[in-house]
């Protein structure tokens, strides 16, 4: 699909009540169901949902990274409509920005909120902790592993090579409560 037409059901698809699927290009075989909440310069940002309509969490995604757009014809958009949290547009953080990678990981979790991060360089993999510090080119997460332990010192992720950030999902709230406070609270 061409990124004219990607960008376009985007953009047709924020405030719609309708769920559209979204499909990776490096992984293709990971599908995000959701509801478009914005879409900005370089990322989108979805409300997604877990099976049997509920939402789970954010979920930004670099358009660049972002292979086809597709309505999903499930049951899952009526689901959605029932649960307390309809509709997914209060669930926008306020003053979001998916502008720049920085912005997004800046803006998109509350303070002390894990959030989740996906590279290019291995695509089977999500690094979740706190924030620590962005820079011009670097994003530093205190990390909690899955076991939920916290390392003792924050890693570095190149943030020209971030494709996804998630936050505020069933796992990652999981994750938060047996991990505890973590490092830098």
């Amino acid at each position: 699909m061409k990124s004219k037409k990607i960008r376009r059901r985007l953009d047709e698809a924020v405030g719609a009540d309708h769920v559209v699927r979204v499909v990776r290009r490096t992984e293709r075989e990971s599908r995000y169901s959701g509801f478009v909440l914005r879409v900005g310069a370089k990322w989108v940002l979805m409300a997604p949902l877990a099976d049997g309509g509920a939402f789970d969490g954010l979920i930004a995604i670099r358009l660049r990274e972002v292979h086809s757009v597709r309505r999903d014809t499930t049951f899952a958009a009526r689901a959605a409509r029932l649960r307390p949290e309809w509709p997914p547009s209060s669930l926008v953080p306020a003053g979001i920005d998916l502008d720049t990678t920085a912005g997004v990981l800046r803006t998109i979790a509350a303070e002390g909120e894990l959030i989740g991060i996906q590279t290019d360089q291995r695509l089977d993999a999500l690094w979740i902790g706190l924030l620590h510090e962005v820079t011009r080119r670097w994003v530093y997460l205190h990390e909690v592993r899955p076991d939920a332990s916290w390392r003792d010192v924050p890693l570095g992720y190149r943030l020209g090579r971030i494709d996804t950030v998630e936050t505020g999902g069933q796992y990652l709230r999981g994750l938060r409560t047996v991990a505890g406070r973590g490092p830098s609270a």
